[in-house]
């Protein structure tokens, strides 16, 4: 915001240059997101696509919420994050595929703790509800503590039964919850997983930096995630840069998700859009504070008109949304 005015607030809000926080001392997060172009772009406040009169002007760079022509070339993601707890994990998506997952911590600083959650939703809209009422059996390792994550119903809650059972009782609706278990000898052994929709047993020893992931899914994606954890996390700071390369021919719906140690969340601006431009319909990159399932919604809704029906054989799309989220 150039400058401290009313003029200036409401002209941030009606170019998507904001994000808000749901509050609360570890809800304080600074997030500085843009993008730098190699080519030359241009950039519009309103969208050329379903505004006839729109006018551009030549830029260079682009922060969330603008809407860019990029005729070629390649994009320059750069995020900057400052928050008040530590930063667990940043992922990198190209639509609903997963890219790459950046960890502010290596395979070799990982610990005894181990993270386990579940997700994912039965449809959209109403009877969403997925139950993960179940239990977790170590037969060699020891709980020492446990964490629940996202257990906002009194009635249902996580309980340690003993030092080698956890049980719970957990429904999700598209979201995420689970645990974090610290464990004694917390390579020793494994792991039972018991669900309605998951019974697995996993060796302890082979849950580590990257994701396992128990894919349950039906109408829509669901399953359970196992992960190992640092004992100690204190990077409050993170800098992430990454090259983007748009594909010809289709829709490239790069978005962000930041997980920090949380429960609170941030939702960016509501788009930023850049990509090649036809006379009157623009084929863009999209950045929006939305979950993948809105993401694809918002696709969907970017056909809607003759002028936007007329011009996607020819498109090269690329959407981008941050979507940011505290986990544990």
């Amino acid at each position: 915001m150039p400058e401290l005015t009313r003029d200036a607030l409401l002209d941030c809000i009606k170019k998507r240059h904001h994000y808000a926080t749901t509050g609360g001392r570890s809800g304080r997060i600074h997030m500085d997101l843009s993008v730098s172009f190699d080519q030359p772009a241009t950039l519009y406040h309103d969208d050329p696509a379903l505004t006839n009169d729109s006018r551009g002007t030549p830029c260079s760079k682009a922060m969330m919420g603008d809407i860019v022509h990029l005729p070629s070339g390649d994009a320059q993601l750069l995020l900057n994050v400052s928050a008040a707890s530590p930063i667990c994990r940043i992922d990198l998506f190209n639509g609903l595929d997963h890219v790459e997952c950046y960890r502010p911590y290596s395979s070799e600083d990982l610990g005894n703790r181990i993270g386990v959650m579940w997700e994912g939703a039965e449809y959209r809209g109403r009877f969403r509800a997925v139950p993960w009422d179940g239990s977790a059996h170590f037969d060699n390792a020891k709980v020492t503590s446990a964490q629940a994550v996202n257990f906002f119903n009194r009635d249902k809650m996580l309980d340690i039964s003993n030092e080698t059972i956890l049980k719970w009782q957990s429904v999700t609706t598209g979201n995420f919850a689970g645990f974090i278990a610290t464990l004694q000898d917390s390579r020793e052994g494994s792991i039972k997983i018991n669900t309605p929709l998951i019974n697995e047993t996993l060796s302890l020893g082979e849950i580590g930096y990257d994701d396992m992931f128990l894919d349950a899914s039906g109408t829509l994606p669901r399953g359970v995630r196992l992960f190992r954890l640092p004992d100690q996390n204190t990077n409050t700071t993170v800098f992430f840069e990454r090259s983007l390369s748009p594909l010809a021919g289709r829709d490239n719906p790069y978005y962000i998700a930041l997980l920090w140690r949380t429960v609170l969340k941030l939702g960016p601006a509501p788009y930023m859009s850049f990509g090649p431009l036809n006379n009157t319909v623009c084929d863009r990159l999209l950045l929006t504070g939305k979950s993948a399932e809105c993401v694809a919604n918002c696709k969907d809704r970017s056909f809607d008109g003759s002028q936007r029906r007329s011009a996607i054989s020819a498109s090269r799309k690329v959407w981008m949304a941050p979507y940011l989220q505290g986990l544990f």
